[in-house]
């Protein structure tokens, strides 16, 4: 996922109005701001769903206690009301876990149809103003289940560096010197992370080996997998402590195996390097805060 799909988000700030609307766009603005740069900017996770949990209608229904009509329409006024989609496919009663006998839609959009005809056909106090088109709910649906999806990704993804500027001080010059490069500081910038999409894997106590991870439909659980992708013609190794698990910078053996990857213009060969640095050289001497990566993965 990109953005948020335009169209959708059109329909609904159609519908709204003054500090709702306000609120809807700073909302999605947040969330494609953090799909853009792949990770949420910073208090992305704590707004972005301030535009959405306002809903987009106060609707309540008046009918039977735990009918088909009933649970469908909680579900609905979830949406509706708070931007929350949690609907339900399956009815089971809380204490013994076991199906309930009603006639129940199979699908989300067939509990949905219900739920909505539900509102119309026995409004409760405020709902009785209940007006907005097939199309609006519709579309708030979608857009709720792409919110969603979004803010999962989100939280899954790998923590943004924090990148602050730095200049020639003396700590600076003296690594360089030591590590024998002339980096142009301006240049230095934390390395592209990607990801790749891998079979997830379990390990088997009885088969005492590591075996894929497969779902309920047969198909099997997936993990992101990341890594370094490197401007292309990028030199490796050029610092003198560029061996084994060390800090490129500083020479120290890192224990945790993670290091934060930097790109650099070095003045002295001329030529663009890779740098692989300790967390703590990353932050203390390049002003680069990141959680860092295995140099295998």
């Amino acid at each position: 996922m990109k953005q948020l799909n335009e169209k959708l988000v059109a329909i609904i700030a159609a519908v709204l109005k003054g500090a709702n609307l306000k609120k809807f766009l700073e909302s999605v603005q947040i969330l494609n701001d953090s799909l853009a740069q792949e990770g949420w900017i910073p208090r992305g996770s704590v707004k972005a769903d301030s535009g959405f949990y306002q809903g987009i209608s106060k609707a309540f229904a008046s009918v039977e206690t735990c009918s088909a009509e009933w649970y469908a329409a909680n579900d609905v006024e979830q949406l509706l009301n708070y931007g929350v989609c949690r609907i339900k496919t399956e009815l089971k009663d809380s204490i013994s876990g076991k199906p309930k006998k009603l006639k129940y839609p199979s699908t989300e959009l067939g509990v949905l149809r219900l739920g909505i005809k539900t509102l119309r056909e026995h409004p409760a106090g405020r709902s009785s103003k209940f007006n907005l088109s097939d199309e609006v709910i519709m579309a708030w649906y979608r857009l709720v289940k792409e919110k969603e999806a979004a803010k999962i990704l989100l939280n899954e993804a790998r923590p943004l560096p924090k990148i602050t500027p730095v200049g020639l001080s003396p700590k600076v010059t003296t690594t360089l010197k030591e590590c024998n490069l002339d980096l142009d500081l301006p240049s230095i910038k934390m390395a592209k992370i990607a990801f790749r999409f891998v079979q997830a894997k379990k390990y088997d106590e009885k088969k005492k080996e590591w075996l894929p991870v497969i779902l309920k439909d047969g198909s099997y659980l997936l993990d992101k997998e990341y890594y370094v992708k490197w401007t292309e013609g990028i030199a490796h190794n050029r610092s003198r402590f560029a061996s084994g698990c060390h800090c490129h910078a500083c020479g120290k053996a890192i224990p945790s195996g993670r290091f934060v990857p930097v790109e650099a213009f070095d003045k002295k060969k001329s030529v663009f390097i890779s740098m692989w640095l300790g967390c703590d050289c990353a932050s203390n001497i390049f002003g680069i805060k990141d959680i860092g990566i295995k140099q295998g993965e």
